[in-house]
């Protein structure tokens, strides 16, 4: 029989690898893009954005509306601002901004 010691540090290496895989599978479903914003419905977290090609998600360039999680504060952005912002595609398959701000 094992001892305690061995199989604490079994299930410790076993959190470890999946905490690994969790990250990467994560990433696979996010993306950073640099864009410029057309319009902000504040009251619909709406964001209408010219973006460049999205190789994480195969989209080529374009202009569309996203929707934008709750927690991200739209108040400093102006439409015809180049922003940096994070869309992230979600398990039920939508895609949500989920950070946003002026590009540096």
């Amino acid at each position: 029989m094992p001892s305690l010691f061995r199989q604490v540090m079994a299930a410790l290496l076993a959190c470890i690898a999946l905490s690994g895989a969790l990250s990467a599978a994560e990433s696979e479903n996010r993306a950073q893009v640099i864009g410029t914003l057309h319009a902000v419905d504040a009251q619909k977290k709406v964001v209408n954005i010219d973006h460049p090609a999205i190789p994480e998600f195969k989209w080529p360039a374009m202009r569309m509306d996203f929707g934008v999680a709750k927690e991200v504060n739209l108040a400093p952005l102006k439409a015809g601002q180049k922003i940096q912002f994070t869309v992230t595609h979600s398990e039920k398959g939508g895609y949500l901004v989920t950070a946003i701000s002026p590009a540096p």
